[in-house]
C-alpha cells in the first residue's frame, strides 16, 4: 500500500515569500567536499556536519545552520508523491543515504537527513511520525500516519521542527523551492494545531490532546502567532456550521499588521465581498457570510504594512508579454538600468506546466532582489500581498438567513485597511436601493471629518451626541455611494467604502 507523505500544497493566490533568513555558511562548504557528500553520504557527511557547525556556539544555532543545509539542498520528491507505480513507490528508499544521493526526499527521508546530522553533530534528535493538517487532510485522522517530523534537544527541552514544510511547497504537482523558519522551533501548544503525534509523548504538552481534539481545531499555520495573533477564548472548530453570518475574533500583539478575511469554494473561486473585517486597537473581528449553500473554506489573511516583498508567481502570459516589456519601456527612459531589467528576469523562473513564473528562492542574493523589487515598484505592482495564517470550514445550516451571492457587505479600499479605529456600524449591506433611506453611522477616532461622495458631491457626516458620525439621507439616481474620511489637518478626503447602488 502507498504511504500518504503530507507536504505543504498551495492553493491561494495570497501568498508571500522570504520571510526568514538562511545561515550564510550553509554554502560555505568547498565544492569538492559538497560533491563527494552527493557521490558518498556515508563517507563524507560527518566532515560535512563538522565543516558546517565548526566555531559555531550553542545547540540552538547548530540546528539552524542543519536545518538551513537540508532546506537548501533537498527538493520534496513529486515524481514518487504523485506515482501510481506501486513497485516503484514500494521500491523508494528514505534512508538518509539514498536521500542525499538523489538530492529528493518525502517527508520521512528530510527527517532521516536531520536526525543522523543532528547527532553527528553532538545533538540529541528523533524522528516522530504522526497526522498533520497538511495537503490530503480530510477533517479526520486516518488509520496510517501521513507525516514526519523532528524534535531535537537543546538545552534540556525538546523541540519540534518540520524541515519538509520549512523547505518550500508544492503546486500543481511541481516542488516550489522556498525557504522558511515558519517551522523550527514552535512551541508545543502551537505546533499540535497542524501536527498529531502518534506516540502521545512527542506533544510535550502538560495536558495531552486526544485525536478527537486534534480533528476538530482549526487547521494553524506558524504564521498565525508569528503576526502576533492569539485566541480569545472562543476560536472556530475546523468545520463549523453556522445560521447566519458569523463573527470570528481574535487578539493581535503587534502593529502595523493588515488582515482581512476571505472564503474559497472549488467551483466559484474566492469571494472577499462575503467577509468584512473591523480592527478595533488589539483585536480583529472577521463576519462571514455564504453566499451559496455549499461548504466554503474560510481563511484569514495578513501582511506587515512595513514589509515589501517580491509577488510569489505571474501567469506566463502576463509575465512575458506586461511585465518585462513595460520594464523594456523603463530601461528606455532610463528609470532603470538593464541590469536591473535582467535581474527581474533572473528574479523569476518557468514552470510551463503550472502556466507560471515563480519568484526565485534567492538567499544570498539581496542586491538582486531589491533591484527587481524596485522595478516591480515603479511598474506600480502590488508588493505587500497577503499570508494565509488561519484555515477552517463553514457550512450552511437547513435554516441559514438570507443567502447573498454579491456585495454582502462593502467594497473595502486601502484608507481603512490603514487604520485602526473606525468601526461602519451601518449600513453593512453591500447594495444600497435607488430611492430608500439610510442611516449612515460612523464610530471613528481617526478621521476628524466624515463624507458621502455621489455624483462627485461631497455630503458631510455630523457627530450625534455619542460622538458617532451620522447621515440620513434618501439614496439618489447613482451606481455607487463612497464614504470618505479627512484625518486631522489633511486637505483631502479618502476613500473608505463603497456601495453599489441598485
Amino acid at each position: 500500500m502507498k504511504k500518504i507523505c503530507s507536504f505543504v500544497l498551495i492553493f491561494m493566490v495570497f501568498s508571500s515569500i522570504f520571510a526568514a533568513t538562511m545561515d550564510n555558511r550553509v554554502r560555505s562548504l568547498s565544492k569538492t567536499l559538497t560533491e563527494n557528500l552527493f557521490d558518498n553520504p556515508e563517507e563524507y557527511i560527518e566532515s560535512v556536519v563538522k565543516s558546517l557547525t565548526a566555531n559555531v556556539s550553542g545547540t540552538s544555532a547548530k540546528v539552524k545552520i542543519l536545518h538551513d543545509w537540508i532546506c537548501d539542498n533537498i527538493a520534496y520528491d513529486t515524481d514518487l508523491y504523485f506515482t501510481d507505480d506501486d513497485e516503484y513507490w514500494n521500491s523508494a528508499k528514505q534512508d538518509y543515504v539514498t536521500v542525499i544521493k538523489k538530492r529528493r526526499a518525502l517527508c520521512s527521508g528530510y527527517s532521516n537527513v536531520m536526525t543522523v546530522m543532528c547527532r553527528l553533530a553532538g545533538i540529541e534528535a528523533k524522528g516522530v511520525s504522526g497526522w498533520s493538517k497538511g495537503f490530503a487532510y480530510q477533517g479526520h485522522l486516518t488509520e496510517q500516519t501521513n507525516h514526519a517530523w523532528n524534535v531535537v534537544n537543546i538545552g534540556g527541552r525538546w523541540q519540534q521542527i518540520d524541515v519538509t514544510w520549512d523547505a518550500g511547497y508544492v503546486e500543481y504537482k511541481t516542488f516550489i523551492k522556498r525557504y522558511t523558519t515558519e517551522w523550527l522551533y514552535r512551541t508545543p501548544e502551537q505546533f499540535i494545531y497542524s501536527h498529531f503525534p502518534k506516540d502521545e509523548q512527542y506533544q510535550y504538552l502538560k495536558e495531552k490532546k486526544t485525536p478527537q481534539e486534534f480533528e476538530k481545531e482549526p487547521y494553524v499555520p506558524g504564521k498565525f502567532f508569528d503576526y502576533g495573533f492569539s485566541f480569545t477564548d472562543v476560536k472556530p472548530d475546523y468545520s463549523n456550521e453556522i445560521s447566519e453570518a458569523t463573527r470570528y475574533e481574535f487578539k493581535i500583539a503587534k502593529t502595523g499588521i493588515v488582515t482581512t478575511g476571505s472564503l474559497y469554494e472549488k467551483s466559484s473561486g474566492y469571494n472577499k465581498q462575503s467577509c468584512w473585517t473591523d480592527r478595533i486597537f488589539n483585536r480583529v473581528a472577521v463576519d462571514f457570510a455564504l453566499p451559496q449553500a455549499k461548504t466554503y473554506r474560510a481563511m484569514i489573511m495578513a501582511f506587515n504594512q512595513s514589509e515589501h516583498k517580491m509577488p510569489e508567481f505571474y501567469g506566463i502570459d502576463e509575465f512575458e508579454n506586461s511585465i518585462l516589456p513595460k520594464a523594456a519601456q523603463l530601461v528606455a527612459n532610463k528609470k532603470i538600468t538593464q541590469r536591473d531589467y535582467e535581474n527581474l528576469q533572473d528574479a523569476y523562473f518557468k514552470v510551463e506546466q503550472n502556466g507560471r513564473y515563480y519568484a526565485q528562492d534567492i538567499q544570498f542574493a539581496s542586491a538582486r532582489t531589491a533591484s527587481a523589487l524596485k522595478t516591480l515598484k515603479l511598474l506600480e505592482q502590488n508588493t505587500q500581498e497577503y499570508e494565509n495564517i488561519l484555515y477552517f470550514d463553514l457550512k450552511p445550516s437547513q435554516n441559514y438567513k438570507e443567502f447573498v451571492a454579491k456585495n454582502r457587505y462593502p467594497q473595502t479600499y486601502s484608507s481603512y485597511i490603514d487604520v485602526r479605529n473606525t468601526l461602519l456600524l451601518s449600513p453593512r449591506q453591500g447594495a444600497l436601493k435607488k430611492g430608500e433611506t439610510v442611516n449612515f453611522l460612523i464610530d471613528s477616532k481617526d478621521f476628524s471629518s466624515m463624507a458621502l461622495y455621489i455624483n462627485e458631491k461631497l455630503i458631510l457626516l455630523k457627530k450625534n451626541q455619542k460622538g458617532i458620525f451620522e447621515l440620513e439621507t434618501e439614496i439618489p439616481d447613482t451606481q455607487a455611494v463612497k464614504v470618505c474620511g479627512s484625518k486631522p489637518n489633511a486637505k483631502s478626503y479618502l476613500v473608505l467604502w463603497e456601495y453599489e447602488v441598485r
